[in-house]
């Protein structure tokens, strides 16, 4: 089965011919235009000429400037020789291999940027890594010793006939268990803040995907319903827990706006229907308001997923 690499080749080889052929097209069409002007020069220096046959003081002082121009008209001519026989480019066959190039360009930058996203979220992965438990201080240490005092009961005070404190009787079990709460807490911190991290990291992702769909918005042939459909199911392969808090803010904003124009509940039957009743303008809306105004209530729901 080929791999993504493999995959690459041949659109690769497709754009370079494409990109060589538009700039013959380019090249061609305006070498037309040149040839185009400088048959009217010829044409125009042919007449001075006829005209100043007898003006001798003309010819002297402009026959080198003659010269030199149906020179360049030649040499126009030879270089369009090439093109006898073949069909006239037009202005849109040039635009339709533009834009073909352009979209290849657009897809390639979308699956970069796709890339990219996977790349850090594994980066972000390494650097969280497994949380350490914090090693506990000995029995004797100094800091458990001001510890456990102060949490569960006063200091005992040391017996005058000995510089060393015996101690209570169960306080050893009490030590154990206050170790093993502190332990309990200190993983349940760790993980919770590696479980957030985790959260925030995907929605900078798919702010940053979102801004450059936003981008793509500006310069792309598709219709809106096409565009969101796309982004959409993007969304949904790249993060679908967040594609999915995402789509239902998108179908509140539908659903409030069309009870409010015909006073009817509305749900869509499928995603294409939601695509064909919201623009652009609310999916940036609705993501604004998951990934940014309310991006706290965001990570709730996607804990609790």
């Amino acid at each position: 089965m080929p791999g993504p690499i493999s995959k690459l080749v041949k659109p690769s080889n497709e754009f370079i011919v494409k990109a060589e052929a538009l700039a013959s097209m380019n090249f061609e069409l305006g070498l037309r235009h040149a040839h185009a002007h400088a048959l009217r020069l010829e044409a125009q220096v042919h007449r001075v000429v006829a005209k100043t046959a007898d003006d001798q003081d003309y010819r002297r002082k402009h026959e080198d400037r003659l010269t030199m121009v149906i020179r360049e008209v030649e040499a126009v001519k030879l270089h369009m020789a090439r093109f006898d026989g073949e069909p006239v480019v037009t202005r849109a066959e040039i635009d339709k291999v533009k834009q073909e190039i352009l979209q290849e360009m657009q897809d390639w930058r979308r699956e970069l940027n796709d890339l990219r996203a996977k790349l850090d979220a594994m980066k972000a992965e390494w650097r969280i890594g497994t949380p350490k438990i914090e090693k506990e201080p000995e029995v004797n240490s100094p800091t458990q010793g001001a510890f456990i005092p102060s949490l569960m009961c006063p200091p005992s005070v040391p017996s005058p006939s000995s510089t060393t404190r015996t101690l209570p009787a169960g306080q050893s079990t009490l030590r154990r268990e206050t170790r093993a709460m502190r332990r309990e807490r200190l993983v349940n911190r760790q993980q919770q803040f590696g479980l957030s991290s985790d959260y925030e990291h995907r929605i900078t992702e798919t702010i940053n995907s979102t801004k450059r769909w936003n981008r793509e918005h500006k310069v792309t042939k598709c219709s809106d319903p096409e565009f969101i459909g796309n982004y959409l199911m993007k969304q949904g392969r790249r993060d679908p827990g967040i594609a999915k808090v995402l789509q239902q803010a998108i179908q509140k904003r539908a659903f409030r706006a069309i009870k409010t124009a015909t006073g009817e509940p509305w749900r869509p039957h499928n995603l294409t229907e939601l695509c064909h009743s919201v623009s652009w303008r609310d999916v940036i809306d609705a993501a604004t308001e998951v990934l940014v105004t309310k991006r706290h209530r965001t990570v709730q729901v996607l804990n609790q997923m």
